[in-house]
């Protein structure tokens, strides 16, 4: 999907979206569907759904479900084209809320917020938290990075203004609901407390911190065999100084009390944090 297209579908009520997805999916080929299988899953679980959080290593977690069908041609053209694919005889589906909350697939994911989707019954679902201020900076960094080199990312028309000419620019740039995504997308009214009981429902919460070791135990609870993958790795391309990081820290006190609620939780797969002393915040 091109900037522009992006752009002009961002704008549209969320019913008019659906009903456009809709469309796209029954005027797509689908005679692909007819060698599509479903997958057993424990305790009556009939798919798997990823709130996936921008920057937050999801990316990695998507490529891992997608190898439970083998090897195979490259998944993100025809998803990103058409909004799902068959691979290994199990149906992916990505970003189109019509399929999604029509729940047959076998793994779905969207930047969507849990509070924009009404996922049928029997779906397991997962997401990766990670420390909100490495994920912002994440985020900010991709967009530096698609400034750079000129990147035609179907998001750069909307986000790329949010840069400016300083990390202090972009921090008063970026819309809330963007800086506080992990907040968001658990709750609309940007409730720790609203957020942490739609966490706590989850099938399964990872932390990015622990990823490996989060996958595993996921898998092993799916009783799938979920590939350990690094995908969009971001690189640091504008330094962000102290003052910054000790202004945005501050700025998401919230996720940051949010996550330590989370981490009590009998759905985190993630090992208890050691209490270590404090060290310096790294420069990029």
């Amino acid at each position: 999907m091109g900037q522009m297209a992006k752009r002009i579908q961002d704008l549209l009520p969320s019913q008019v979206k659906r009903g456009l997805q809709a469309l796209r999916f029954y005027a797509s080929d689908r005679t692909a569907l007819q060698t599509a299988r479903a997958v057993p899953l424990p305790d009556g679980f009939a798919r798997v759904y990823h709130h996936h959080i921008r920057r937050t290593g999801g990316t990695s977690l998507n490529a891992a479900f997608y190898a439970t069908g083998g090897a195979g041609a490259d998944k993100e053209p025809l998803l990103a084209s058409q909004g799902w694919m068959i691979h290994g005889g199990r149906v992916f589906v990505a970003h189109n809320k019509y399929l999604i909350d029509k729940g047959a697939y076998f793994f779905a994911r969207s930047h969507s917020p849990a509070h924009e989707l009404r996922l049928p019954p029997r779906t397991f679902t997962v997401t990766i938290l990670r420390d909100p201020v490495e994920r912002v900076i994440s985020h900010y960094n991709v967009l530096a990075e698609w400034e750079k080199n000129d990147v035609r990312h179907p998001s750069r028309a909307t986000e790329g203004p949010w840069l400016g000419a300083s990390f202090s620019d972009f921090l008063t740039r970026v819309p809330r609901e963007h800086l506080l995504r992990q907040l968001y997308t658990f709750s609309p009214a940007f409730s720790v407390d609203e957020a942490h009981a739609t966490l706590a429902g989850l099938g399964a919460v990872l932390m990015n911190e622990d990823y490996a070791d989060g996958l595993a135990a996921l898998g092993d609870r799916l009783g799938l065999d979920l590939a350990l993958f690094c995908e969009k790795a971001s690189r640091a391309v504008v330094p962000v100084g102290a003052a910054d990081r000790a202004r945005l820290r501050e700025m998401l006190d919230p996720e940051y009390a949010l996550i330590a609620r989370v981490r009590a939780g009998g759905n985190v797969y993630s090992p208890a944090p050691v209490a270590t002393a404090a060290s310096p915040a790294p420069a990029n």
